[in-house]
């Protein structure tokens, strides 16, 4: 087998598992991210119980192990140690089986032709249950998230504004919060003229902002996992090169090319 085709395996190896560390870093970053959201975020705090914590210590821990394999393919793809290639290759294995497990905990909330109803069920449900929680001693910040975001995304309640008669015991059935009129202003929801508020629930946006989440996770993890599933390709190729492939015989790039002595 002529050297040139190790010399090129070698380079490819290297240059995929730059991409690979890099995306590691993206992932690692995510994975940050989704974990302060989680605790701390908006979504966290209306959708309490979202499974975003286990997700993204999955996540945490599959971009740690690809930062550290993917640097370690880098010193071994250019060294002639076989058994080293195979720690390596049984390194990405585990990886895929991470990041695996991760897909599967992101993408089997769909269904075909929609979310899958009972998460839908169990979004709504959880959300209409903060709601009688506004305004009380301690529950600042979540009041301060409804407010925010009814008013951000002209919404009121979850399904709709009888929510907030049905889930809380201060606000009557055409008196919700001040931050479901259209017109907003200090006490508008206690006029004495009618008040308008917003006829579309919340409930559809805590939906998708959810599944997006979930499926802008799973995207990164599935293209890291592709590249992967490439890697191992070629890395198999390169064992395969290096204990079968070297012949004494055949020269390459103008030299021979010699079979490196087993280390004992």
């Amino acid at each position: 087998m002529c050297c040139c085709a190790i010399e090129c395996v070698q380079c490819f190896v290297s240059f995929l598992n730059v991409i690979l560390l890099l995306s590691g870093i993206g992932l690692l970053i995510a994975s940050i991210v989704l974990f302060i959201n989680g605790l701390a975020g908006s979504l966290a705090i209306l959708v309490p119980s979202l499974p975003y914590i286990y997700v993204a210590i999955l996540l945490l821990i599959a971009a740690v192990i690809i930062l550290c394999v993917s640097c370690f393919g880098c010193v071994v793809a250019f060294r002639a140690d076989v058994c080293a290639l195979i720690w390596y290759y049984i390194l990405i294995v585990i990886v895929l089986c991470l990041e695996a497990s991760v897909l599967v905990m992101t993408f089997t909330h769909w269904r075909s032709g929609g979310y899958h109803p009972q998460i839908q069920d169990y979004i709504t449900q959880r959300a209409q249950l903060t709601i009688g929680r506004y305004g009380q001693e301690g529950e600042e910040k979540l009041t301060s998230v409804w407010d925010d975001l009814q008013q951000r995304k002209q919404c009121c309640g979850v399904i709709s504004h009888l929510d907030w008669y049905k889930f809380h015991n201060q606000f009557p059935a055409d008196r919700p919060p001040d931050s479901c009129c259209e017109t907003y202003y200090e006490g508008c929801s206690r006029a004495i003229s009618a008040v308008i508020v917003w006829d579309e629930g919340c409930g559809d946006y805590l939906i998708d902002a959810t599944f997006r989440g979930l499926g802008a996770i799973g995207t990164v993890v599935l293209i890291c996992f592709l590249l992967q599933v490439l890697l191992l390709l070629f890395v198999a190729i390169l064992i395969f090169l290096h204990k079968f492939g070297n012949d004494p015989k055949n020269t390459c790039c103008g030299g021979s090319y010699s079979k490196p002595e087993d280390t004992k």
